[in-house]
């Protein structure tokens, strides 16, 4: 039993660094998106 629980620990692990991963580019997109549209409201 203990063995299980720690294969679901190390998998939830690995679920986290993967969205780790995935949610870095989304940050940097965001984050480039806001300051672009905060350069449009301020041309227009």
């Amino acid at each position: 039993m203990p063995n299980l629980a720690m294969k679901t620990k190390a998998d939830y692990c690995d679920l986290l660094d993967e969205l780790q991963k995935i949610s870095q580019p989304l940050k940097i997109i965001l984050q480039v998106f806001l300051r672009n549209a905060t350069t449009w409201r301020a041309k227009s």
